[in-house]
């Protein structure tokens, strides 16, 4: 299957009725999503057996068919609707305690993802699921932010975690998952994205951002246009779990926000994220009748692309076992994504640092060893 064929595949039918029904509204669209979602509740006396992607939209789908359905279903979503609305208070609160002692500790922050689109584009804690708590601190601050975490007790699920002091692992990962007993999980970014070009990538995002108060606790987030873009670049990987939320996500942003088509267009270049956001808004425009504007999607499809550069996403987009070499291709376009700051020879000189941090070793000099057993087991090499 070619890269180019793929554009409509974010969705399967069901999914598409669904989500058609939460956000287009129309008689057809809420008929098709009312009789799957009736169809699974007689099937199987509850929703527990919906896979977790379309289980997530339940609350969303939920506020679209109230008083049109019978009784036990609409008691079934709307305990759904309050299971998650109660487990979203629980992350907020332990939210605020994060924003607070970030504050405490004078680390800015910047929160990510579900809390800021519950807050400020949903308007409603009970219809947006979170998964965990996503918070952004400055580039220069992170490793005082994960030093002072770590000493109060937080744990970095990073393996191996060794790895930290090393200023490669900063370009290599926007974000690192800790853990703390009592206070569930935190998702710490540093960039907004999974791709950043330079060391001071995610400078635009802290000028653009725009305030938010969660709880009493002052903080920031992405304005409209931002959220948008991080909306779309994050759906487009592939996953475990089906990404479609980011489809809900990022037809309420258009509703309710204003975007900014030309600085939209200029991070996707800068960051060289035009096969996303090319991809993921054709989609919108084409299956759900989102606005975006011709010009838009013009410029974002014809950006030059290399032949490498088209493969790396193309693998992001369809994870799967890959060959050796394939791999080796796409740890090298990642390195090249991670350094374009960067001269050829400092570049170079960093390339070990991106095998160590793809085998996840903990010292650079047991790159050799590894390197050979890989050689041996992959290309049988001897």
């Amino acid at each position: 299957m070619s890269y180019r064929k793929a554009v409509n595949d974010f969705a399967d039918q069901i999914q598409k009725d669904v989500l058609r029904a939460i956000l287009l509204d129309r008689p057809s669209a809420r008929e098709a999503a009312r009789d799957w979602v009736m169809q699974q509740f007689t099937a199987h006396g509850n929703l527990d057996t919906i896979e977790s992607g379309l289980h997530r939209l339940l609350p969303l789908l939920h506020r679209q068919l109230k008083g049109t359905l019978d009784v036990a279903l609409e008691r079934e979503l709307k305990e759904i609707r309050h299971y998650y609305w109660m487990n979203n208070l629980k992350l907020f609160l332990q939210l605020k305690r994060l924003l607070n002692w970030f504050a405490a500790n004078q680390i800015p922050t910047l929160v990510l993802k579900g809390a800021a689109l519950s807050l400020l584009h949903y308007n409603d804690m009970s219809i947006r699921p979170l998964g965990d708590i996503d918070v952004m601190v400055p580039e220069e601050r992170v490793r005082t932010a994960i030093h002072r975490l770590v000493a109060e007790g937080w744990l970095v699920e990073w393996d191996p975690p060794d790895v930290l002091p090393f200023d490669y692992f900063y370009r290599f990962r926007h974000a690192v998952p800790l853990s703390r007993r009592g206070e569930g999980e935190l998702d710490l970014h540093w960039q907004v994205v999974f791709s950043p070009t330079s060391e001071d990538a995610s400078r635009v995002f802290w000028d653009g951002a725009v305030p938010l108060v969660i709880q009493g606790a002052p903080t920031r987030a992405l304005n409209p246009t931002d959220q948008l873009f991080q909306a779309c670049v994050h759906g487009y990987d592939g996953n475990t779990v089906t990404p479609i939320r980011w489809i809900a996500d990022a037809t309420t942003i258009m509703d309710t926000g204003r975007i900014d088509w030309d600085r939209l267009v200029r991070l996707s270049r800068e960051l060289h994220l035009t096969i996303p956001m090319s991809e993921t808004l054709s989609f919108l425009a084409n299956v759900f009748d989102m606005n975006i504007p011709d010009e838009v999607l013009t410029i974002l499809s014809s950006e030059p692309i290399s032949a490498s550069e088209r493969r790396y996403f193309q693998h992001r987009r369809y994870p799967g076992d890959y060959s050796p070499l394939e791999i080796l291709a796409d740890l090298l376009e990642r390195h090249r994504h991670c350094t374009r700051d960067l001269g050829l020879i400092r570049r170079w000189a960093l390339l070990p640092y991106a095998l160590q941090m793809h085998w996840r070793l903990p010292r650079l000099r047991a790159l050799g060893g590894h390197g050979i057993k890989w050689l041996r087991r992959h290309l049988r090499f001897v």
